[in-house]
């Protein structure tokens, strides 16, 4: 999926995930989770073809937020994720599907 000569929201999501798993930049309960969820999100390209469709922004931190039940610590790491994926798809060339992405509009 990551190997597509274009880049979507989705996409920019995992690359910012996998930026801070490599940053060591989650809860160190939660980095198996983290793991495991990129790993399936990065191998279910196949699934995206069939469907021709990508999770939306708010479908990805519903999964996330199942991590853990203690919101505090998770709350914390939505917050900044989510921060820095809107910094990185609000450029100009990817606002509109951007807005799409974040509203979940179809």
């Amino acid at each position: 999926m990551l190997h597509i000569g274009y880049t979507t929201p989705y996409r920019i999501t995992l690359l910012v995930l996998i930026r801070r798993l490599c940053t060591y930049d989650y809860p160190e309960d939660l980095i198996s989770k983290f793991v495991i969820f990129l790993t399936k999100s990065i191998l279910n390209e196949d699934s995206v073809r069939e469907t021709c469709s990508e999770p939306t922004l708010n479908q990805v931190i519903k999964e996330i937020r199942s991590f853990s039940e203690n919101d505090g610590s998770i709350h914390a790491t939505i917050i900044s994720i989510t921060k820095e994926v809107k910094r990185y798809t609000l450029s100009p060339c990817t606002l509109k599907l951007t807005r799409i992405y974040l509203d979940g509009n179809y």
